[in-house]
């Protein structure tokens, strides 16, 4: 099973490997364009050659092994050749049946690997034991290069979530981490919002159809309201009511990192739209929000243009109301306008770079400066301001909830005056 030779010139990236079906070779035309490094359902002794290939070929960056059902002896052998490989950088067996024990198996040999920089294991019914086998590759010297972790689709609790969050903690190069579809639950997404307040430097959690309730957001809302480097966060799906986009909505005034909030799929409903609306009022870094599939009405949408009209420094770029209880027609008009506004600061920023440059044109021209202008240095420190405003900590700490599902202990967002 060798891989094929790169014609000259090519520069499209790593080579092609052969798959096996049975014993019919395809040939590798089959892998062309989006099937590139893919195996397309190798057999057992497809498996074999892959095995020797890669502890032979260093040349293999990516290896793309998913919709493949492996038993225990086949992921040994995969593990082999991870395990003497040191070319490859990414590797995905998602629906590969490994569960816990080979997922074990698979993760010490990417330990041993040490230079894998992506890893899929989606949809293979790995649980708390396969979590813990995962946390400790994330704790190991073979996890320096890990930047995306894809565990979606597994039947991962809390527990597992602990082990995760506690490698997560150690692995300072990790950036993404996905366990959509798992049952985390807010015990979980506490464990991941204490490890994100420590200042690791995760880009994006997805925790989607996960179980979480508002007592979760109220420990998420702690770790936006400290940490500044998390831009991407998922929790589409789960049971998040007005009391939780509160405890979001606090936090994200000040916050001044993410840049994209997915609430797709919850119960948020028309007595959220002052909440919504202050973040809609006052944040500045927001780019994509996801309301979509909820039971919002007209009168939530009157609020959010309104707010929207109102922040002169708005970044938002997509509001995704689709799926409410509104029209075609009232949902464009929110589109319609953050189109124009983004259109608007596109041209505001070259107009902006257009004048600098022509002041630095004449000032090099002149060669004169103005005695009573401000050095560029004085400038910076006069003109920055305080970025802390309310304490949000302590105002999620009044807010504490007792119980995730406790009616008495929403609480209704102050209005800005």
């Amino acid at each position: 099973m060798a891989p094929s030779k790169k014609r000259s010139g090519d520069k499209s990236g790593p080579r092609l490997l052969r798959g096996w079906s049975g014993k019919v070779c395809i040939p590798e035309t089959t892998l062309a364009g989006k099937y590139k490094g893919a195996l397309l359902n190798p057999s057992i002794a497809g498996i074999k050659h892959l095995r020797t290939d890669l502890q032979r070929a260093d040349d293999l960056e990516k290896l793309d092994l998913k919709y493949r059902f492996m038993n225990l002896e086949e992921i040994a052998l995969l593990a082999e050749g991870v395990a003497g490989n040191t070319g490859l950088r990414s590797l995905n067996v998602m629906c590969g049946e490994l569960g816990d024990e080979g997922a074990k198996v698979l993760m010490e040999a990417v330990s041993t690997q040490g230079l894998l920089q992506d890893i899929s294991l989606a949809s293979n019914g790995v649980g708390d034991e396969g979590a813990e086998a995962v946390a400790d590759w994330l704790r190991s010297s073979g996890a320096q290069r890990a930047k995306h972790l894809q565990l979606r689709n597994n039947h991962i609790t809390a527990v597992g979530a602990k082990f995760l969050a506690d490698g997560m903690s150690v692995c300072k190069n990790l950036r993404v981490m996905c366990l959509s579809m798992n049952q985390v639950g807010d015990e979980g997404v506490k464990a991941f919002a204490e490890a994100l307040g420590l200042g690791v430097p995760l880009n994006a959690l997805e925790l989607g159809s996960n179980h979480v309730t508002n007592l979760g957001c109220y420990h998420l809302a702690e770790a936006l309201s400290t940490q500044s480097r998390l831009h991407r966060l998922e929790l589409r799906g789960n049971q998040i009511s007005c009391e939780g986009v509160e405890y979001l909505a606090d936090a994200l005034v000040a916050n001044t990192s993410l840049k994209e909030l997915d609430l797709a799929r919850n119960m948020i409903r028309d007595d959220c739209s002052e909440a919504v609306g202050q973040v809609l009022l006052k944040n500045t870094t927001l780019q994509k929000l996801s309301l979509e599939d909820n039971f919002i009405t007209m009168k939530s949408l009157d609020e959010y243009i309104k707010m929207l009209r109102m922040n002169d420094g708005l970044r938002l770029k997509e509001l995704n109301l689709d799926n409410n209880e509104l029209t075609k027609k009232e949902t464009d008009q929110v589109r319609v306008y953050l189109r124009a506004q983004d259109h608007n600061l596109a041209g505001g920023a070259q107009q902006s770079r257009r004048r600098r440059q022509s002041r630095g044109h004449q000032s090099s021209g002149s060669g004169r400066q103005s005695s009573g202008s401000p050095s560029r240095s004085g400038s910076k420190l006069t003109s920055r301001t305080s970025q802390t405003g309310s304490p949000v900590r302590s105002k999620l700490n009044s807010q504490r909830p007792s119980a995730p599902h406790s009616s008495s202990a929403s609480l209704a967002l102050t209005a800005a005056a």
